[in-house]
């Protein structure tokens, strides 16, 4: 009988088939005891009167898991599975950069233009806006989504690329000089699709498809140009809705380039491949070099932001990652590349968070590569195990309720202790949850990556919260006490107020002895007194009322998130 030798040891071949028998029953139990965890990981969403998730797991270029958990259309009762086709958000970022990059590898354009060679109805700014800017989110301009929701117009509305153009035209300032700081501004994507439509003289969707998509074979993916366009085996986004389960969401806007792109799991596992040899443009590592190449601002401080990716590190592993969230859709991709390992997690549901989902999966594969554990801006994302609820003193936790204040965003947060948990109140019929990890730390479920610790305590109660978002970002909230204006105080800022940047007009009014404004599809709530003159709408909009010199308040100034300093003035 022949032999193999293995190891200076020559076995019989029925000998060594019982060995390797065996190694593959083996393999084959770590497989199925893997994908059981992971299965758990989505167990909320496994039903059949629920949406969900697409889930893929990547490793040396393969899938090797892909599973469908939830529905993609609830009315026709469509299970989700590999090809289900999901919109995917500001995950769509990384393929406008990609295509940016491919039109200055062909000399199309240059990364330091100005933005006014290919955009001149744009203002000429002080300082000039690049290309390189927009693309690493330190142009300085102000996100046209959040200008357009204060200007109280709804994600379901119709919108056209030529009103987003012209609501960018409108404002008359940056929030900062080009370079001297990063913030996340869809308006420069939505610009980048802009350039490669006149620098090439096609179309963003048109150019990906013959650049891009097609010659990587993601036949069901396109950037969705067309809002009422029939796309097969579409999944429907949802949120939950309080009397009836779940309701559709839906959008009438044309914009792309900040998001937009409709694509499969087993697309992206294409799109995943290219990452190590890339097939685009010229070919080789150059191009793949380029997109993965982080921003430096001004004063030569390096950030993590990429092209539409961001690369950083997690538990000791460097990653490159990018999520996305839209009108019900949530997604996320994540990639670590010295592993050859990649999560792909496709949501239609508004409440996921498949960064999450994605980097618990990651925990369970990678479990003995990590050197480190989860940072504080990571809690939520670490092994399951350390997400354990930690019993805390009903005392202890109510000691952190309170108002809290940062002021470079403008934004005031209420913590709150009600059924024996600590609640983040984000309007009236709004909350989420924070849950209490094993060394002091919170993580905010539903949030993404957002951690918060609580310090400088003061008799036992604490002064700050530090909300972390990961890769390193920590923003302050200072503990105050809100005001309590009396009815003839609130009276002084009822009026009409005229927003040019906006092409709009705010109406201040009491309504039950509380003040209200009312603009487009923004009503109804009443504003929160936080200090003197300043109040915030439940969505997080602050309002600043200035006064004159006699007193008299004369003018509003609204600020929400990626949005500083709308001047509105009182008619």
């Amino acid at each position: 009988m022949k032999g193999i030798r293995l190891h200076n040891l020559e076995l019989p071949l029925s000998v060594m088939a019982a060995v390797m028998a065996g190694s593959l029953g083996l393999a084959c139990a770590v497989a199925d005891s893997r994908s059981a965890q992971v299965d758990a990981v989505f167990g909320e969403y496994d039903k059949p009167d629920s949406p969900g998730c697409a889930l893929g797991v990547i490793q040396d270029g393969k899938l090797i898991y892909k599973r469908g958990y939830g529905m993609a259309s609830l009315e026709h009762g469509a299970p989700i599975s590999g090809d289900t086709v999901f919109r995917i958000g500001s995950l769509s970022k990384q393929f406008t950069a990609a295509a940016v990059a491919l039109l200055a590898e062909d000399g199309k354009i240059s990364l330091g233009d100005d933005v006014r060679k290919y955009l001149p109805e744009l203002p000429a700014y002080e300082h000039p806006i690049t290309i390189r800017h927009l693309i690493h989110h330190t142009s300085g301009l102000r996100d046209y989504t959040s200008l357009v929701y204060m200007a109280g117009i709804h994600g379901a509305d119709n919108y056209t690329v030529a009103e987003s153009l012209d609501l960018i035209a409108r404002q008359r300032g940056t929030d900062f000089p080009p370079g001297e700081e990063y913030s996340y501004s869809n308006s420069g994507y939505f610009l980048l699709s802009q350039i490669v439509d006149r620098a090439s003289g096609k179309s963003l969707r048109s150019f990906a498809e013959e650049r891009m998509f097609g010659p990587l074979g993601m036949k069901d993916t396109h950037f969705h140009d067309a809002p009422f366009e029939v796309v097969a085996k579409r999944a429907y986004g949802y949120s939950p809705s309080d009397d009836r389960g779940y309701r559709i969401d839906m959008t009438g806007w044309e914009q792309v380039g900040d998001g937009s792109v409709f694509t499969t799991i087993e697309d992206l596992l294409f799109w995943d491949r290219n990452f190590y040899d890339n097939r685009l443009g010229r070919g080789g590592p150059a191009l793949i070099e380029t997109l993965q190449t982080t921003g430096k601002l001004s004063n030569d401080e390096a950030i993590d932001y990429a092209f539409g990716l961001t690369v950083g590190e997690y538990r000791g592993l460097k990653r490159v990652s990018h999520g996305g969230s839209w009108v019900g859709f949530r997604a996320h991709l994540t990639r670590f590349p010295d592993q050859r390992f990649s999560v792909a997690v496709l949501c239609n549901l508004s409440t996921a968070a498949p960064g999450t989902l994605a980097h618990r999966v990651a925990d369970i594969y990678l479990s003995e590569e990590f050197t480190e554990r989860a940072d504080d801006g990571e809690a939520e994302n670490s092994a399951s195990e350390a997400r354990e609820r930690v019993e805390v003193p009903e005392e202890e936790l109510r000691r952190f309720s309170g108002h809290y204040w940062n002021e470079s965003e403008k934004r005031a947060w209420e913590i709150d202790f009600e059924g024996g948990q600590l609640l983040l109140r984000l309007g009236p019929d709004a909350e989420v949850a924070l849950l209490q990890l094993a060394d002091g730390r919170f993580s905010i479920e539903r949030f993404g990556n957002a951690g918060v610790r609580f310090t400088e305590l003061e008799g036992g109660e604490p002064r700050k919260m530090i909300v972390s978002r990961g890769a390193g970002s920590a923003i302050p909230f200072e503990r105050f006490e809100p005001v309590s204006p009396s009815p003839e105080i609130l009276d002084e800022h009822t009026g009409t107020y005229h927003c040019e940047e906006l092409n709009a007009r705010y109406v201040v009014a009491m309504k039950n002895g509380k003040l209200g404004f009312a603009v487009g599809h923004l009503h109804d709530q009443p504003l929160v007194p936080l200090f003197p003159d300043v109040f915030q709408y439940p969505d997080g909009v602050t309002f600043t009322f200035g006064r004159d010199g006699s007193k008299s308040v004369d003018r509003l100034t609204l600020d929400v998130g990626r949005t500083r300093d709308l001047a509105c003035s009182k008619l």
